[in-house]
């Protein structure tokens, strides 16, 4: 009887250190809190997982926005922003060059409201972090609330936020790469979703008056996009992002695709990029704390291989944890930083 009570704790203890581990490489590798106190003192607001997703439905799209890109549909979000700070709305997207259906959320800002209004406008892409679905870009984030005061205050012009979904082939955390063979996660974000923003909504041309940021995951995402597509993103920014692809057990073949082809890894290098492949003007704003064991240390390897290049712009906060807490307080600044000269037609 002793026996077989200690197999059944085993086989207890076994599972709850299995599960223990899951969370410990999903904390370490996507960073949702800093610390195990931090884990025992996050509220719902900072849990990445707290927001539920809302379908998309509804709405057939016109011949000429199925042109290039295929729209499924629209719908406004169930979870608006408080009154006079913009509206949500929900797209299925089908990317004709990855191969990839998923959601993008757009946020149209105060007074453009209606799709129509988003012609010419400035645009933010919103990526966020890995295993975080795109709802949490726009409610864990709260970033209509962010973002619309500094409109109606005039520290930054109007602009349309497109918050594509990064994780595209959930389980499988893809480091917004073109795998061979396998999901197309970077011409996804580099190419399809661009192609649909400007055909789908009339904003302005991709270019100096586009920009890309995102956090973790998303903050890699962001760098590597502005550093290889300067053409289509102006600028970046990197919130507690890292700057070369994590290779772990969640990324399958990645580690052996990137020892098998040397110039996909030097892509995926961000500052090998800007070393060897400068953009005309960069403008990548690279934040994070020293709290932050998961991007601290990366970053400052970071700005050391980078030093000496123009455009790379540091900002150090400090007690700020991986934790959406941490993204919504440097929204600000972000977008500022961002947006800077965006409101200029051209």
């Amino acid at each position: 009887m002793a026996a077989s009570a200690g197999v059944a704790v085993s086989i207890v203890l076994s599972q709850v250190l299995a599960i223990a581990g899951l969370v410990l490489v999903v904390n370490r590798d996507f960073g949702f809190f800093p610390t195990w106190s931090s884990l025992a003192a996050a509220s719902e607001d900072d849990n990445p997982f707290a927001a539920v997703a809302q379908p998309a439905s509804g709405g057939a799209m016109t011949t000429d926005e199925l042109k290039q890109i295929r729209v499924r549909g629209w719908a406004p979000r169930k979870v608006q922003p408080p009154k006079g700070d913009g509206l949500y709305r929900d797209y299925v997207v089908s990317g004709v060059q990855s191969g990839t259906t998923a959601k993008v959320v757009v946020w149209m800002p105060p007074g453009h409201e209606h799709a129509a209004n988003a012609k010419g406008l400035p645009v933010v892409f919103v990526l966020g972090g890995a295993y975080g679905p795109v709802d949490n870009v726009a409610t864990s984030l709260q970033f209509a609330q962010k973002a619309a005061p500094l409109i109606r205050s005039k520290q930054i012009p109007p602009f349309v936020a497109v918050m594509p979904e990064v994780n595209i082939k959930l389980p499988q955390d893809t480091e917004c790469t073109d795998y061979p063979g396998g999901p197309q996660a970077y011409t996804w974000l580099a190419r399809d979703v661009p192609a649909w923003a400007q055909h789908t909504l009339g904003v302005v041309q991709p270019g100096p008056r586009w920009s890309v940021l995102g956090w973790s995951l998303g903050g890699y995402c962001a760098a590597k996009l502005h550093a290889a597509e300067p053409q289509t993103f102006g600028s970046g920014a990197s919130l507690q992002g890292y700057f070369t692809p994590t290779v772990d057990s969640s990324t399958g073949t990645l580690a052996s695709v990137l020892q098998r082809d040397p110039a996909l890894r030097q892509r995926s290098d961000v500052a090998w990029l800007l070393r060897n492949r400068p953009p005309a003007r960069t403008r990548l704003l690279a934040m994070s704390s020293p709290a932050d064991a998961q991007s601290w240390q990366l970053t400052q390897q970071f700005l050391g291989a980078t030093k000496g290049l123009p455009g790379i712009t540091p900002m150090v906060v400090d007690n700020a944890g991986h934790t959406y807490t941490a993204w919504r307080e440097a929204l600000p600044r972000t977008l500022t930083f961002l947006l800077k000269d965006a409101g200029a037609k051209g």
